[in-house]
């Protein structure tokens, strides 16, 4: 069982944490949430194209 599956089926795994990050590149934003899944460091990711700030 992967830690991924564990952490959801712990009736203690009550919070969550979301993090916002960028990339420099459109390559690296490719790249990163592959390895993070393979990694079992995070349960999902999304690719955000472009972002406008103000």
């Amino acid at each position: 069982m992967s830690s991924r599956q564990k952490m959801s089926t712990s009736s203690e795994a009550k919070m969550g944490v979301m993090a916002i990050v960028t990339t420099p590149t459109s390559e690296e934003a490719e790249k990163l949430p592959n390895l993070l899944l393979e990694k079992d460091l995070v349960a999902c990711a999304q690719l955000v194209p472009q972002i406008r700030s103000l």
